[in-house]
């Protein structure tokens, strides 16, 4: 897919933000420079492996979230849980593969059922105890499940070109949801 210059002003607001961030991060990422190495002395290379400890730390902490097993959803799980077992990781699989698509069917695939996993637990959303009311949280529920829909049919055609842009009208209606319903922390 193709994006002209004018089509650049026809996107939202929040669309061209995406976009634009998109970009200065990539270049941001061109551009770091890599870190000295450190020597490992002879016969040290066994320890030189990270632990299990470095590795945790190096995770990006703005990106970790309590872990929710889908399994253990119920009809009363709050909607912390259900955001955390299947919305947030999924949309999160969904964002990093906006600048790395999939190379393979394997991967478009995952990324299919990362989908699937978000419109499910949206679906979740307005049953049970959990909606926050029958009119506007619904809706945004709703709304944001459809917009899914679109995700779903550009996954289905291995198109990471267009990702970005129909990603980013679900994160559209997910904010939209969030600016009401979210208490800030």
């Amino acid at each position: 897919m193709e994006i002209e210059m004018t089509d650049l002003f026809r996107l939202s607001p929040a669309r061209l933000f995406l976009a634009a961030s998109l970009c200065v991060l990539a270049l941001a990422a061109c551009t770091k420079e890599k870190p000295p190495e450190e020597k490992v002395a002879p016969g040290a290379e066994a320890s030189a492996a990270p632990s299990p400890d470095a590795a945790s730390a190096a995770v990006d902490p703005a990106r970790e979230f309590p872990k929710v097993d889908p399994a253990t959803l119920t009809d009363a799980s709050p909607i912390a849980d259900v955001h955390n077992a299947l919305i947030r990781p999924g949309y999160q699989a969904l964002t990093d593969a906006e600048s790395t698509p999939p190379t393979d069917d394997a991967g478009w695939k995952a990324l299919g059922a990362s989908a699937d996993g978000v419109v499910k637990g949206l679906g979740l959303l307005t049953t049970g105890s959990r909606p926050k009311d029958t009119g506007e949280f619904v809706k945004f529920a709703n709304a944001a499940a459809e917009k899914m829909k679109v995700v779903q049919a550009t996954l289905a055609k291995k198109d990471g070109d267009s990702l970005v842009l129909v990603d980013g009208d679900v994160l559209e209606a997910c904010n939209a949801c969030h600016g009401k319903y979210r208490t800030p922390k």
